[in-house]
């Protein structure tokens, strides 16, 4: 008996071809590769209307994005100045923070040849951009280990070359990582026409993944709950303008912008503060 396409169709799994091209999507994406398909084109504009309808600020600020998460790093490895034992130590670590950095580098370039005839002009700047920004980063660190050697000779504990490395690194991760690196994209991210381009995301995971290594996280945040004034996160100035006279809303975090960078030791080690927009209770 001859059966309909209905019929045949209703016998095939659809969710094990979703699952499997999800997983060759993750597999090219993980290695540079964007396939870039008139559907992606019709999903972006679904988007953007979607995220229109949830709210945005008069200056193209989303309020509410899944973007955010890509950013989230879990806490998953202890800072990696704590394994530090020795002057020798300093020596070993660093060296395998710079050949990851190279490594890191070697990824950014191989994307812009791979993906070259789909990239504008504009992200192309970009990409090349963040190279040469790894590159000083990558000077900045060789320059850091010369001192380095001349101030630990004057350590005569462990607990005082751990802090001395960590201070160093600190001041490293905060100026030639997170505010080079890591704030333009959240510069990006936050403006409707550039908020879905898969090359950020792309290139924020291999970010994320350096910074982890490292003993990096960010610690999580939701928003409609009570603010903790002692958390990693700032208050931005734009509180003010968040006026509400429901007063269970009173000091609530009204959206999170930006996620505070932390290295993993105790009660965690501040090296970029995050920033919240709180609800402002006025009565009616």
């Amino acid at each position: 008996m001859n059966r309909t396409i209905e019929e045949s169709l209703e016998e095939v799994d659809f969710s094990k071809i979703k699952n499997s091209n999800q997983r060759i999507k993750s597999f090219l994406f993980d290695r540079g590769i964007i396939v870039k398909k008139i559907w992606d084109t019709y999903n972006t504009a679904k988007d953007s209307s979607l995220a229109t309808d949830k709210g945005n600020n008069k200056d193209g600020h989303i309020e509410s994005s899944d973007a955010l998460e890509k950013f989230f790093i879990p806490k998953k490895i202890d800072a990696f100045y704590l394994t530090i034992n020795n002057i020798n130590d300093v020596r070993d670590l660093n060296l395998k923070i710079v050949d990851d950095l190279i490594e890191l580098r070697k990824e950014v370039k191989q994307y812009i040849e791979t993906n070259n005839n789909n990239l504008d002009e504009r992200m192309l700047e970009k990409l090349n951009r963040f190279s040469r920004s790894l590159l000083r980063a990558k000077k900045a660190l060789d320059t850091q280990q010369r001192k380095l050697v001349d101030q630990l000779k004057k350590c005569e504990t462990v607990d005082e070359i751990q802090k001395l490395v960590r201070n160093k690194y600190i001041n490293y991760f905060k100026t030639f990582f997170l505010n080079t690196l890591v704030d333009p994209i959240y510069d990006a991210v936050n403006f409707q026409e550039e908020k879905v381009d898969q090359t950020y995301f792309w290139i924020l995971s291999k970010f994320n993944k350096y910074l982890s290594n490292r003993g990096i996280f960010t610690p999580p945040i939701e928003t409609g709950l009570l603010f903790d004034f002692d958390s990693f996160y700032d208050v931005s100035e734009d509180s003010d303008q968040n006026i509400t006279h429901d007063n269970q809303r009173k000091e609530c975090v009204k959206e999170v912008k930006k996620y505070a960078y932390v290295f993993n030791e105790e009660e965690g080690i501040p090296i970029l503060e995050g920033q919240v927009s709180l609800w402002k209770y006025e009565r009616a």
